[in-house]
């Protein structure tokens, strides 16, 4: 089988076991190392579609329960390929890993013009979902985005680090999680008063509890039915409806001037083509002292693409940036970068969490949602995962300004104030 030979040819430290439709077996790898992973294909016109899209195929085929893992885990396979994807990296020469990363960046272009209209159906498709899903695996305050773990969480080298990582568990997702909001808050510098813009809000929790700890008003605007719903509801029961209000909306269309602006977990759904609106309307929006706090995943070894299977079924539209992309455009838009603050393995550890609660919950999740909604969810966990243990991925924070004196100098201030909030 061609698309067996071409496996083997990629897996130069691992193996795994091909089963075709008939019951034909193919050793991938080399034959010196014995397989411990054993993956069937059930349906026959797989071994050709493997050969035109292996991603989508894998993907769809594996959702579909027409790809079944006779042998290891789906954690095993991904993390297989993630790791023979970067020893591929590691040895194939930089200019001609720069030339296909040019080519996907320039293919990709096309699925990010991402209009009011497809930036509207793009949240629908990942977000207008049953948000006791969501409830099922994040955090009370259901953040979609990145923990904030401590420094000792990993030792300083890779051999050890990644043995670490594999076999301890860190500190309880929620603690990080309330760490991060705690984090993103001293950085904005939050005064009782200010008038906060939350753009991208979720579910709320972060603009509520800027609302609580610091006597702030906030508008949080989404795309989302389904999370404003959830978000205003939140707001009622927490009394907090003076201080908080919530809107459907574009940030393309959101007016007035406020004194903090953040945007977590957006900057991936924007798309390059909108990035340089993206920023002007921030700084437009913004007061001259004003501070905004930029919180996405990021992509650090250049520009690139977004993996076909993830863009046609969790997010069409969607593209981890490269910090040189935002950059250009934050330069463009006049507003001056105070900080940037690089969070390499933060979201692994964040996913890795997401994942284990999402299984320890998927007879729920089966009922609400189907079994193939289940096997895809957990594949682009356990993807998204491993691009950040064994990829080029990493979650960045920029804090960005009119003013260059809207901070202090230094990051001292930081620890003066985000510890008050952490365990509130």
């Amino acid at each position: 089988m061609l698309a067996a030979k071409l496996l083997s040819a990629f897996l130069t430290d691992a193996s795994l076991l091909l089963i075709d439709h008939k019951g034909a077996e193919y050793h991938c790898g080399p034959k010196t190392v014995k397989p411990s992973i054993a993956v069937r294909l059930r349906n026959p016109a797989d071994r050709r579609r493997f050969l035109l899209a292996p991603r989508v195929t894998f993907g769809e085929g594996y959702t579909a329960g027409e790809i079944v893992i006779e042998k290891g885990s789906l954690r095993d396979l991904v993390a297989l390929i993630s790791k023979a994807h970067r020893t591929w990296r590691q040895t194939t020469p930089r200019p001609l890993q720069n030339l296909l990363r040019s080519w996907s960046a320039a293919t990709n272009f096309i699925h990010q013009v991402n209009t009011k209209a497809r930036s509207r159906r793009n949240a629908q498709h990942h977000y207008d979902i049953k948000s006791r899903v969501f409830e099922l695996f994040l955090d009370p305050a259901m953040q979609y985005t990145c923990a904030y773990f401590t420094e000792d969480v990993l030792p300083a080298a890779a051999g050890p680090a990644l043995q670490r990582y594999f076999e301890h568990r860190t500190e309880d997702l929620d603690t990080a999680q309330r760490r991060r909001m705690a984090h993103m808050i001293a950085k904005l510098r939050l005064a009782p008063g200010m008038r906060v813009l939350d753009i991208g809000c979720g579910w709320g929790g972060l603009a509520i509890e800027m609302a609580r700890q610091c006597q702030v008003e906030v508008l949080g605007i989404t795309l989302s039915s389904e999370q404003l719903a959830y978000a205003e509801d939140k707001a009622r029961k927490a009394g907090l409806t003076s201080q908080v209000r919530f809107l459907l909306a574009d940030y393309r269309d959101a007016g007035g001037t406020f004194d903090r602006i953040v945007a977590a977990g957006v900057l991936e759904h924007i798309g390059t083509v909108y990035y340089k609106t993206f920023f002007l309307r921030l700084k437009a929006l913004l007061a001259p002292e004003g501070i905004v706090l930029i919180d996405a995943a990021g992509r650090v070894d250049g520009p690139g693409g977004t993996d076909p299977w993830l863009r046609k079924h969790i997010y069409p539209g969607g593209y981890i940036p490269a910090l040189s992309e935002v950059q250009r455009a934050v330069e463009a838009s006049g507003l001056e970068t105070l900080d940037v603050e690089i969070m390499r393995m933060h979201y692994a550890f964040t996913v890795r969490e997401w994942e284990r609660r999402f299984m320890c919950a998927r007879n729920e999740i089966s009922s609400l949602m189907g079994e193939e909604f289940v096997r895809m969810f957990q594949l682009y966990l356990l993807a998204s995962e491993m691009s950040f243990v064994y990829g080029q991925f990493a979650n960045f924070q920029l804090q960005l300004s009119n003013s260059r004196f809207a901070a202090p100098v230094t990051r001292d201030y930081l620890s003066k104030h985000e510890f008050a909030g952490r365990e509130t």
